[in-house]
């Protein structure tokens, strides 16, 4: 199989290395691991030895779900704060929820709540697909945010 440094055994944060395998990802052998949660995953002996990865995801997992439970500004699986942001700097249509659809040669509207996307359709103008993402505003948002003495996204 070729010369790798034998790390069988080892432990590298929750991972434990098992076994070699035949794949190879950036120079690196893959190893068969176990996780500390019992799961087994592929890792490349590189992102072992560098501690890229640390375990089989669930340490990102819990990572995040502490993350969440010290907020105070989620409710209900939405972070109050985000459904006022204002949009990313690297949005091309200007409009938050509105992007380019290069397929269909149209601009595709779109609202995310409690981490579910939801589509609301392709229009000819990005200024058609803006009302559109706007309205899904008012009807989506607005309540949580009044039911949570917010301001509504209108009146910012």
């Amino acid at each position: 199989m070729g010369k790798y440094k034998d790390i069988s055994g080892t432990h590298f944060d929750r991972l434990e290395a098992i076994e070699p395998t035949e794949r190879r990802r950036g120079g690196h052998v893959v190893w068969r691991c176990r996780c500390d949660c019992g799961n087994e995953c592929f890792v490349s002996a590189g992102n072992l030895v560098s501690r890229n990865t640390r375990s089989c995801g669930c340490l990102r997992r819990e990572e995040v779900a502490k993350r969440d439970a010290e907020r105070d500004t989620l409710v209900e699986g939405t972070d109050l704060d985000r459904l006022t942001q204002k949009r990313r700097t690297d949005n091309t249509s200007g409009v938050r929820g509105v992007c380019f659809n290069r397929r269909s040669g149209k601009y595709m509207a779109y609202i995310t709540l409690a981490g579910k996307r939801r589509y609301l359709g392709l229009f000819a103008t990005v200024e058609e697909a803006a009302i559109a993402r706007r309205e899904a505003e008012v009807e989506l948002f607005d309540p949580i945010l009044e039911a949570h003495g917010r301001k509504p996204t209108g009146e910012g």
